[in-house]
């Protein structure tokens, strides 16, 4: 659905008032934007954030369930719920609500992850009111038709089958796979081939019923409205019914032991991708923003560690990175890359014996200063508009985050040393046991891991 041209405007406009976000000295809490909350009868959380400088408006919605909770033979199912909201409710077809939305100018977009949903629309503020009933409509009223869905179904799958094609994106899958096992966060959030075939329509409305309510949710209301909007939510939202909690499946991190190696299959593939995963973090870790400041310096930023030594000093990749992929239960840390299928050898042992480093010295004063500005330099644009601002409140509260972790940024950061970062390096960062997934020609990859003993090989169809 397109925007229109005026709203685009409206927003880049956005990009240089940031009145509302700035501190007076590096040491200061960052004075975040005002908001409000409250709680409807039904448990639905509602942030009001009003932002008067633009004729905007915007609706994020968060659901605390995401492609984590798939069952393992309908694989893509929550992404496929999602989805499936803007084409039809018990009143309006695909094509009636695109037009309602166009009417208004207003855009929806539904963003699945592993662990939670976001919904999400805007539109000009004059809009608001209609906005409010189509979104509100199509989010507790979806009709979830037997051809859209059929529709659908094939949309993805056509998509899935051809993403296989991209050697990045398909690494990316084997990865998830090897590394955590059949733990629910193992297959991607768009599923796979087989799973979607087998999703029936009492699937999907099983699925609507158990994970979307009122009560395992929180909205963020956005942009330039009176403070009677809030009567309007409330009368288009308190119907939603409330369900008893349900709590999501926990699972602990899958052990691993020495370096495993898992080689898929490319035949003839001239350049090889590359994935190195360890034990990570869950997001609501206390060490969570010094261990963000030590892959800063490891790999998370153009001029890294193992930037300069991979990319620039042995020119072996193009791209060398690493992060911490912090969910609600523990995620990995992971180092992706690729290299010339002759070079795999040589850019494991290099990326190895940086890793090792880095856990046995750890960093120095003049990365960590450094690390400090990248990160200070970054996070305004994080929050930048309200709507940014919007969507770091929903992922902070969806993980049991304070919002001071927004607010004493700057002092937070400012207050690490280079004594702090290296003890939770060597708490919290394994070098040691790792997984690795080499995606390329295995005819003349396996020889250069001779001396590794746990590598094992799967053909590329086995992924797909």
């Amino acid at each position: 659905m397109k925007k229109i041209k005026g709203l685009q405007f409206i927003f880049f406009l956005g990009f240089f008032f940031l009145s509302a976000c700035s501190t007076t000295s590096s040491k200061s809490s960052f004075q975040l934007r005002g908001y409000k909350t409250t709680q409807l009868s039904n448990g639905l959380e509602v942030i009001m954030i009003k932002d008067s400088s633009l004729p905007y408006f915007s609706m994020q919605l968060l659901l605390k369930s995401g492609s984590s909770e798939d069952p393992n033979e309908q694989r893509g199912l929550a992404n496929l719920v999602a989805e499936l909201l803007p084409k039809g409710t018990k009143h309006r077809n695909a094509s009636e609500l695109a037009e309602a939305l166009d009417f208004i100018g207003a855009d929806f977009s539904a963003n699945v992850s592993k662990d939670y949903t976001i919904l999400s629309s805007s539109t000009l503020s004059f809009h608001k009111e209609k906005l409010i009933d189509v979104f509100s409509e199509m989010v507790l009223e979806p009709a979830f038709r037997s051809s859209e869905v059929e529709r659908l179904k094939a949309q993805l799958q056509a998509g899935l089958k051809k993403s296989i094609d991209n050697p990045s994106w398909f690494a990316n899958q084997v990865f998830s796979k090897f590394v955590f096992g059949d733990s629910p966060y193992s297959h991607s959030v768009l599923g796979n081939v087989s799973g979607l075939s087998s999703i029936r329509q009492k699937h999907i409305n099983r699925f609507y019923l158990r994970h979307y309510r009122p009560n395992q949710s929180v909205l963020a209301i956005v942009g330039n409205f009176e403070d009677g909007l809030m009567s309007k939510i409330e009368k288009q939202f308190s119907g939603w019914q409330k369900r008893a909690d349900e709590q999501s499946p926990s699972f602990e991190f899958p052990a691993i032991s020495g370096k495993e190696f898992l080689l898929v299959n490319k035949d003839k593939s001239t350049q090889a991708q590359v994935r190195i995963g360890a034990k990570g973090i869950s997001r609501n870790h206390p060490d969570y923003l010094a261990l963000r400041m030590a892959n800063t310096i490891l790999g998370g930023s153009f001029a890294s560690r193992l930037s300069d030594k991979i990319r620039d000093d042995l020119g072996l990749t193009y791209g060398v990175s690493s992060y911490f992929d912090a969910k609600k239960s523990v995620g990995p840390f992971a180092v992706t890359t690729y290299t010339r299928t002759e070079k795999v050898k040589e850019l494991l042992e290099q990326t190895f014996k940086i890793l090792e480093e880095f856990k046995s010295e750890g960093v120095t004063e003049a990365e960590i200063e450094k690390a400090k500005g990248l990160m200070k330099g970054s996070f305004p644009r994080a929050i930048e508009t309200a709507e940014k601002f919007a969507f770091n409140l929903l992922h902070l509260r969806f993980h049991g985050v304070s919002e001071s972790y927004l607010a004493n940024f700057f002092a937070n950061v400012d207050d690490l040393s280079v004594n702090k970062v290296n003890k939770v390096i060597k708490e919290n960062f394994d070098s040691s046991n790792l997984k690795i997934v080499v995606l390329g020609d295995v005819d003349k990859i396996k020889p250069q891991l001779k001396n590794y003993d746990k590598v094992s090989v799967e053909p590329f169809k086995k992924f797909q």
